[in-house]
């Protein structure tokens, strides 16, 4: 059977069978695909299951399926792990938030180098970081991803315009009820600005407005990326930071 290679990034796996688990991984020849990954929970495995945990970025050989609809993954070997977990509960529950985001937001399988460059930069970031620098490294990588998706919020904020619409994706003269009130606004087209000038300046004053600005944030995804699904783990995010 016919094999390839490719690095990928690990968002999600399950069980699947007593020693099997099912991932899902961007790779970077390949795009979003899932793979079975067997005997992955027995010793001395080439396929071990710690190196299927979320943000790890693995290099890997499958075996090309021509009958299964998943591709089988025969060895793989870590690139860059993300072994801080185990040590920071910020990094640990960021990292789980920003898989969660990355598998709701990818849809097609098609592949971008651009993307997984740019992915792979923020979780090396994201791993090389001191806890006390995180407290807005999510709310940063939301407006960044959703440029590299072409899906970013438009900035035209203005004296007039200041109050942003999530359903449009823009800033508003109109008073609309869905609309996010001034300072909200306001925070919303700093940390945009921020990420087109490359700056990393603290945007929120405390954990509630930081806790708001990610509400905004999710509304804005759930209308134009993630289809109405909702992501779940933003809960235990705002407990955290």
């Amino acid at each position: 059977m016919p094999t390839y290679c490719s690095k990928a990034i690990v968002l999600s796996s399950i069980p699947y069978s007593e020693s099997n688990i099912i991932c899902k991984l961007y790779t970077e020849e390949f795009g979003l695909k899932s793979y079975i990954v067997r005997s992955a929970k027995k010793k001395n495995t080439p396929t071990p299951t710690s190196h299927f945990q979320p943000l790890n970025i693995i290099e890997f050989e499958a075996y090309n399926s021509l009958k299964s609809q998943l591709d089988t993954i025969k060895n793989s070997t870590l690139v860059l792990e993300n072994q801080d977990l185990r040590f920071s509960i910020i990094k640990n529950t960021i990292t789980f938030f920003i898989a969660e985001v990355i598998h709701l937001s990818l849809k097609e399988a098609n592949p971008n180098k651009e993307l997984f460059d740019y992915l792979f930069n923020q979780i090396h970031l994201l791993k090389n970081s001191k806890d006390e620098d995180l407290a807005e490294f999510h709310l940063y990588f939301m407006i960044q991803f959703a440029e590299h998706l072409g899906l970013a919020p438009m900035d035209n904020y203005s004296s007039t315009a200041v109050s942003f619409n999530p359903s449009l994706g823009l800033f508003s003269e109109n008073v609309e009820a869905e609309n996010f009130n001034a300072e909200l606004s306001f925070q919303l087209h700093s940390l945009i600005s921020n990420c087109k000038e490359k700056k990393h300046q603290r945007i929120c004053k405390n954990k509630i407005e930081r806790n708001l600005l990610l509400d905004a944030l999710i509304i804005f995804y759930s209308i134009h990326i993630t289809n109405h699904q909702p992501i779940k783990s933003h809960k235990i995010l705002t407990t955290i930071l």
